[in-house]
């Protein structure tokens, strides 16, 4: 599977446990990955490469099924 591909299921899964509508974007001219809402108007991750958007999604994913789990 692509990493972009990747990308965009963990995404889906974000959310999905937030109840959100989050956007990724991708311009190698200005740096990368950028995660923001679905409008574009805020950002939530500035633009990184891709290694580094996969690892920050991920750690949103562990981090909100661990905090449902103590609750």
């Amino acid at each position: 599977m692509k990493r972009s591909v990747q990308l965009l299921t963990m995404l889906n899964r974000v959310n999905k446990l937030l109840g959100l509508e989050l956007d990724l974007n991708y311009a190698s001219h200005y740096g990368g990955w950028q995660l923001t809402n679905k409008e574009g108007s805020h950002i939530v991750k500035h633009r990184v490469s891709i290694k580094e958007m996969y690892c920050f999604l991920d750690g949103m994913i562990i981090g909100v099924e661990h905090c449902k789990k103590c609750i």
